[in-house]
């Protein structure tokens, strides 16, 4: 009793700041951001990853595969809407109805790639009345199944693995042994690869560059746990009895509420919520939408970002905040179980060292039981102009121990190995609505 109301006034924390500091804040004007010169613009940002060092399915491949197709809608929407109020009228619920099936797609492919990290290449759609009707699943089939589950919901069939798949793991003494924590990555793949996706393109807004229309991505990513059903084979019912073998403790108010209600605070929903409405009132302006921000000399406190992930440990509530300084980003991040009395921090700082070129270091430390050198997670991302409108990056990353964002984007569950180490790069192209 006494964890939970802890938990409870966690939540109820972050409402009252919610409620303080609120009327403190404003959407900062264009004269107010002082940003690089270009950047008051929407931008169409096209990021395409691909992890170079291992071949298995990587969480920011699949955010690209599900952000970059709904920027290419976007830009195209807003070319034909131009300065028309109905045009923008219709625009908005095509598009909510073609980016849904992309969202979902994308959590289909969250669940694959436990698959794909456990060494098990062939996901496939399993009719769940009859076993023996399956096809192999690819990005499109997986996006048309998606549709047509929101059309005619259709929701017959369900993701798994071939037969030789499961063969190969089940044969795999090192995942076999921990069965019961693949199941739990495996439901819990799904709404962290949406929840990610949103999280995502929330670092568009703060960069200053986002577009209204990407109210629609932010808003089928960001509700997909408390709009996803709890009835027969449910990700969240079968995560949560999974957890109670594990001798964890949630329940669905815990997943779908408690840690789902401070995201509807986040400074990308309010931001982008703002500007979808005032995109309607003056259609074709293509101005960048303002994060909420306190403005002081050239200082911007930026309202922060809440975000909720499905964990070994239970649910966690996760709120970002982020600082810049002249053309620097300072941000900080703190991570909590509902479920588990294990708590998270985290530092990040992006600065520009040339005109041209980028650099993002980011720690991140999990105060469970042992010294300050277990449990952390370190990346450092570089971007280079190569153009005025592409980009090249990378991210390396490592690991030593358990923490909540290597539970969700790494590539080398903790159990497995106590220590991860990788590289990954982008490719980014940029066009100015």
């Amino acid at each position: 009793m006494r964890g939970l109301m802890k938990r409870k006034s966690f939540v109820f924390l972050v409402v009252v700041l919610a409620a303080v500091f609120f009327d403190n804040f404003c959407f900062a004007e264009e004269n107010e951001l002082d940003l690089e010169k270009g950047l008051q613009m929407a931008e169409m940002n096209l990021r395409v990853w691909r992890n170079l060092t291992q071949s298995e399915l990587d969480r920011d491949e699949i955010t690209s595969w599900t952000l970059v197709p709904s920027e290419l809608l976007h830009y195209g929407a807003d070319y034909l809407v131009g300065n028309s109020f109905w045009r923008a009228v219709c625009a908005i619920p095509l598009l909510t109805v073609l980016e849904i099936p992309l969202s979902g797609a994308s959590h289909e492919y969250g669940h694959f790639r436990i698959g794909s990290l456990a060494g098990m290449d062939q996901p496939q759609f399993i009719n769940e009345d009859n076993p023996n009707d399956r096809y192999n699943a690819n990005p499109f089939n997986t996006y048309t199944r998606m549709f047509r589950q929101l059309i005619l919901m259709d929701g017959l069939y369900a993701v798994g693995q071939s037969d030789d798949a499961w063969e190969k793991f089940l044969a795999d003494p090192r995942w076999s042994a921990y069965w019961l924590e693949y199941e739990i990555m495996t439901e819990a793949s799904g709404l962290n690869q949406q929840q990610y996706n949103a999280e995502t393109l929330a670092g568009k807004v703060l960069d200053g560059n986002a577009h209204p229309l990407d109210a629609i991505t932010v808003i089928s990513n960001l509700l997909a746990t408390i709009m996803y059903p709890v009835g027969e084979n449910s990700d969240i019912v079968d995560y949560i009895h999974l957890l109670r073998e594990r001798g964890i403790k949630t329940n669905v108010k815990q997943i779908k509420l408690y840690s789902q209600l401070p995201k509807l605070a986040s400074n990308s929903a309010l931001s982008l919520t703002r500007a979808l409405v005032g995109y309607l009132d003056e259609p074709g302006t293509d101005s960048a939408v303002k994060p909420l921000a306190l403005v002081r000399d050239n200082w911007h406190f930026y309202w922060p970002e809440f975000s909720s992930y499905l964990t070994l440990y239970g649910p966690t509530i996760k709120l970002s905040q982020s600082n810049r300084w002249r053309n620097q980003i300072i941000y900080f991040s703190l991570e909590n179980s509902l479920s588990k009395n294990i708590f998270e921090v985290g530092l990040g700082w992006k600065l520009p060292i040339a005109n041209f070129l980028t650099i993002e270091p980011r720690i991140i430390h999990n105060f469970q039981s042992g010294s300050w050198l277990d449990n952390n997670w370190f990346e450092i991302e570089t971007s280079a102009k190569i153009y005025s409108w592409l980009a090249l990056g990378f991210k390396a990353y490592g690991a030593r121990g358990y923490t909540f964002q290597r539970d969700i984007t790494g590539q080398e569950p903790s159990f497995l190995e106590k220590r991860e180490f990788g590289l990954k790069g982008f490719l980014a192209a940029s066009f100015s609505y």
